[in-house]
């Protein structure tokens, strides 16, 4: 159905800067306009505990910001993640979800955007925004073992964001990974290789993954499916290199999969996948940017899509709607946020709720959307 243009007139006054087009600003200036933002969604929201609660959380920010100038990036990472328990993820016309899990999502783009990279960015700065986020993404990892090892086995569809383009689906016990970038030390990697059927990759680009869970995978005799030898030391039969296109299909530890080869620029090739578990088909593009290479879209059927925020969204739900079985696919959105991008390039959820080539067009017929927090967050399909 049509996307309903949103009466959420706060989330309408923040499209003014996003990832691509949000400008580097100062410490004071980025938590200035945080405290401006908290300010409005508690004027807009009808949650009463909720709006005591950013209250509370506004008042004690704004009393030690001087004596502690950047507490406030891992003090708003942890009251984001504590109120999104409360808000959990839905599935939604167009991506418009509820206005309090939107504007949460919309509040975890602050502290993600805290200027980091310039060689003369304070000392201070730099090390809360590293912990910040490498403890955000600890904690994904954490508790993305923790949901595995729940064991779950139905005709459901369990589907977990580790974070960025990095995402586990389980289905009638047969369990994937697609583009898995894993801080974990090798204890957790050998207890991740254990859940995985299979581990997909869909391009060489090092925020899609790890070097270490790859070299664990094929150890343990789990099939690691690749667009080039990223081990070329390692002649484990378990390592699947698929350089080509794979119209037909393969079968690689028990998972159907089909996949066209594209590229994410000349020296980049990127799968565009599609994989089955416990019937159902699962599209993931990493970062393709070849639309030829989705083309064969058009003749699959496919239940749910994940794809960049910012790759050309509605040219790639074009090429599932021209499927006979295309109506019905749920889109999960990816790489927002990703923490080691520059402050311009960390895609933001503010441009995938603005920007007219992702969410904010509204005379284009979106597909449903799960929109899911930046790490570890959870979803399940009926």
């Amino acid at each position: 159905m049509k996307r309903i243009l949103p009466l959420i007139i706060l989330c309408l006054s923040f499209l003014e800067a996003g990832a691509f087009s949000w400008k580097p600003q100062s410490n004071e200036d980025l938590r200035s306009d945080m405290f401006a933002f908290v300010e409005k969604f508690i004027d807009s929201t009808s949650d009463r505990k909720l709006a005591g609660e950013l209250e509370t959380f506004l008042s004690r920010q704004k009393e030690i910001a001087d004596s502690q100038p950047y507490v406030w990036i891992q003090q708003t990472h942890d009251f984001v993640d504590r109120l999104m328990e409360r808000y959990p993820a839905e599935i939604s016309d167009g991506g418009n979800c509820s206005l309090e899990r939107r504007n949460l999502l919309l509040l975890r783009d602050y502290p993600m955007h805290a200027d980091n990279k310039p060689k003369d960015a304070p000392q201070g700065l730099k090390d809360a925004y590293e912990a910040s986020v490498r403890g955000l993404y600890a904690d994904a990892e954490a508790e993305a073992l923790r949901w595995l090892a729940e064991g779950k086995d139905s005709r459901k569809l369990d589907i977990f964001k580790v974070y960025n383009m990095g995402f586990i689906f389980r289905s009638q016990g047969q369990t994937v990974g697609i583009d898995l970038q894993w801080s974990g030390d090798r204890k957790q990697m050998e207890e991740l290789a254990s859940y995985l059927d299979v581990l997909f990759i869909t391009h060489p680009h090092g925020d899609h993954f790890d070097g270490g869970l790859l070299e664990v995978m094929v150890e343990a005799g789990k099939p690691v499916v690749l667009p080039c030898d990223l081990l070329p030391e390692n002649s484990s039969p378990f390592k699947i290199v698929v350089g080509g296109d794979n119209p037909y299909g393969k079968t690689v530890g028990g998972v159907d999969f089909k996949s066209m080869m594209g590229n994410q620029g000349p020296r980049t090739p990127c799968n565009v996948y599609l994989i089955t578990i416990g019937g159902w088909n699962i599209v993931h593009n990493g970062d393709n940017a070849v639309p030829e290479a989705e083309d064969y879209l058009s003749s699959e059927k496919t239940d749910v899509l994940v794809s960049a925020c910012w790759n050309g969204v509605k040219d790639t739900m074009d090429k599932i709607k021209a499927s006979p079985e295309g109506k019905d696919c749920i889109w999960l959105s990816a790489h927002e946020n990703e923490w080691r991008h520059t402050v311009d390039h960390r895609e933001s959820y503010e441009e995938l709720f603005r920007d007219e080539g992702r969410l904010g067009d509204p005379g284009y017929d979106y597909f449903k959307a799960v929109v899911l927090d930046a790490a570890g967050d959870r979803f399940t399909l009926k």
